[in-house]
């Protein structure tokens, strides 16, 4: 009886296999770091629902001073402050653009394929903390510097560089094509050309401008990483939600236009993601 507990007490041999298998899991992020993906992504998208919503509402509190002036110069030389209903329509349509951000991010966070997510978000951040510096807005470029530094770390640091295998189906090319398109105009708006504003938010200065552009491009890279990550079966049923808030705020300022371009890219998603909910299966990156 000795003798058999004394033979189970050795210590199996570790087989080159495993060494594999727990080399894999710490790269894929499976030993806690998709965890922490998860939370951080869900924490920036609370905060940011909560700053969203205000926004929607008319409230331009949280937009920084440096964005609230107008394009008018007074006798003293100096811009006059934005007028009252445009800085409105400015509050709305930020916060319609911070809404898709939070849609985009939530469908990651439901799933737990945030690895690749809070990669893309290390850089977007990165870049939203230099505008923000550029612009003297402190606090919020410290804001970004800090959940870049988090994201950097759930990333790259405990999830590691691994990539995921994309499938290529109806979901995930939908998905690209949308964040292709979204970071198109981003580009356009952070070059300073208000062209692809409706005409209620033509007179914006340059920085609101370039805010627009800056928001939507972190919403793009959110979209972006849902369809590479195989997570865009689900991206189709969150972002109708985010999408027709923006039609309202399209509405709100008599961009009729704009208001049924989205509708129907929101009906779009909604047949996508409801219609034909067969899940794309893939590795994901965490």
């Amino acid at each position: 009886m000795g003798r058999h507990r004394a033979t189970s007490d050795i210590a199996r041999p570790v087989l080159s296999a495993d060494l594999t298998t727990n080399r894999e899991r710490r790269r894929c992020g499976h030993e806690g770091s998709a965890n922490g993906a998860t939370i951080a992504c869900g924490v920036v998208a609370a905060i940011s629902v909560l700053a969203a919503l205000p926004m929607l509402m008319g409230n331009a509190d949280v937009i920084p001073e440096s964005l609230k002036t107008s394009t008018i110069v007074d006798k003293k030389g100096k811009l006059k402050a934005m007028d009252p209903d445009l800085l409105v329509h400015l509050a709305r349509s930020l916060g319609h653009e911070v809404f898709i951000f939070v849609t985009a991010i939530a469908a990651s966070v439901a799933n737990n394929r945030c690895a690749l997510l809070a990669k893309f978000l290390t850089i977007g951040m990165l870049l939203s903390a230099g505008w923000h510096h550029a612009w003297g807005n402190k606090n919020e470029a410290i804001g970004q510097a800090v959940f870049a530094t988090v994201f950097g770390y759930f990333g790259f640091i405990s999830s590691g560089l691994a990539l995921p295998s994309t499938k290529w189906g109806k979901h995930a090319i939908a998905c690209t094509l949308e964040a292709c398109l979204m970071g198109a105009v981003a580009v356009g708006l952070l070059s300073g050309s208000a062209e692809a504003l409706p005409p209620a938010l033509k007179p914006l200065n340059l920085g609101a401008v370039q805010s627009m552009g800056k928001d939507l491009g972190l919403a793009a890279l959110c979209v972006l990483a849902g369809a590479l990550d195989n997570n865009a079966a689900t991206l189709c049923k969150f972002l109708p939600v985010g999408i027709m808030v923006s039609v309202w705020s399209h509405a709100m300022m008599d961009d009729m236009q704009g208001a049924k371009l989205n509708s129907c890219f929101a009906l779009g998603f909604a047949i996508l993601g409801f219609g034909f909910a067969a899940p794309e299966t893939g590795k994901k990156a965490q």
